[in-house]
């Protein structure tokens, strides 16, 4: 396993709250961080070790991102002329995911089979990101995505939602889902839809349902996560045991209707992705409300996680959970809360609290390096120097500031 040190680097190391340590020597060996080191000590890079010294002064270091809201097939996919075209289009996703610095993404929702596959090839290489995903959607007959998303696209509902009617048919769907090895459940829990002109009606799943769903995941060792509209869904969803709940409180003042329920929230640990991005462009007379409650929430002290919607049309992946981050800051959300929502706190609620999200020794060496410091304002995770995904450099900049020594490791697999 080749070494590499990073010289002289401001790391944001993640935690609680991201926190900023200046004048850091970051030693990777192979996939995992070995060591950080205080940078005036000038440990010396081992020959025999065929490692390679880049000098990164003025740059800043972070884990990389995890977009805890994603949806790599969605309904269009189905409509692509070929095999190939779809192969390609999913590489795309993935490629430009990581030139923007996320290196792992949480699917809520799509094709089994293909996710199966995608997430397997990224746990063998670096060149795709880090994978956890939920399988199909659960939801009750007719309700979303069924009759809007997916309606005429009679192959894909089929395979990405399983519609539910009754407790034990919940049970035993998500019974096969554990077995078939999914890392989590996705469930969608309302009757409103606000992405037409127009809020319409669609079934929802009776609460019944919902309780069976929880208790057959939670005896299976899986969290379930639960897509909401209202502040009625939120409470629902959170007195049933749920472990998060994605979108949120969108078309309901939570300090007028419900105000007690951000302390419901944070009591319970539920983690609350609001997923700012998706709702300014599909739902925009809705954003103002959503950064509201959104910021209320974080004020709180509910758990924040940083989703993006991506693979939804007008957001790609990567840049709308960029958007995502500028838009929680908008909404009076602190830049180390946002960060942490983005990296350490993100990784604990995906599972892998002891692999990702932070810059220590024995973690996944996935780490974003920036011209400017994110925790000034978070428009500056755009400032993109470089990429490493396991240990490996797989995007820098054409132009990039990095001063290499011993040039035994190839870093440049692509350029942003």
């Amino acid at each position: 396993m080749n070494s590499t040190v990073l010289r002289d680097i401001c790391l944001i190391e993640g935690g609680a709250e991201a926190q900023l340590r200046r004048g850091c020597d970051l030693w990777l060996q192979g996939e995992r961080i070995q060591a950080i080191t205080e940078a005036h000590e000038h440990l010396p890079l081992k020959a025999e070790e065929g490692g390679e010294e880049i000098l990164c002064s003025g740059l800043y270091c972070l884990p990389g991102l995890i977009d805890m809201h994603t949806h790599l097939t969605s309904p269009s996919e189905e409509r692509l002329e070929s095999g190939d075209d779809f192969r390609r289009l999913l590489a795309a996703h993935g490629r430009q995911a990581l030139a923007a610095g996320v290196t792992t993404l949480r699917d809520l929702g799509g094709l089994p089979e293909v996710l199966f596959r995608l997430r397997a090839g990224a746990a063998r290489g670096p060149l795709f990101p880090n994978l956890v995903m939920a399988g199909p959607f659960l939801t009750a007959r007719g309700g979303h995505p069924t009759a809007d998303l997916f309606h005429g696209l009679t192959a894909l509902r089929r395979a990405a939602t399983r519609e539910l009617s009754e407790p034990e048919q919940a049970r035993a769907v998500v019974e096969q889902l554990a077995v078939s090895g999914v890392d989590f459940i996705k469930v969608v829990s309302t009757a409103c839809l606000v992405i037409p002109q127009e809020e319409v009606q669609v079934p929802k799943l009776r609460p019944e349902v919902l309780a069976a769903i929880v208790e057959a995941a939670h005896a299976r060792g899986l969290q379930v996560v639960v897509h909401t509209m209202t502040a009625a869904d939120v409470r629902e969803a959170v007195q049933l045991g749920c472990d998060g709940v994605e979108h949120g409180i969108v078309c309901d003042d939570v300090e007028i209707c419900d105000p007690d329920l951000p302390a419901l929230l944070s009591s319970r640990r539920v983690c609350y992705v609001p997923t700012l991005a998706a709702i300014e462009r599909l739902a925009p007379r809705f954003l103002g409300l959503a950064m509201k409650n959104a910021r209320l929430l974080a004020e709180s002290g509910v758990l924040l996680g940083v989703g993006s919607d991506a693979g939804n049309p007008g957001l790609p992946f990567g840049a709308a959970l960029l958007r995502e981050c500028e838009l929680l800051f908008a909404a009076g959300i602190p830049p180390a809360q946002i960060i942490a929502g983005a990296t350490s706190q993100a990784a604990l609620q995906i599972g892998r609290g002891d692999q990702l999200g932070r810059l220590l020794p024995g973690y996944q060496a996935d780490l974003l390096l920036l011209r400017a410091n994110p925790l000034d304002h978070p428009g500056n995770l755009r400032q993109v120097e470089a990429v490493f995904k396991a240990g490996r450099c797989i995007a820098a900049r054409p132009t990039s500031a990095f001063r290499r020594r011993s040039a035994s490791t190839s870093f440049q697999e692509s350029t942003l």
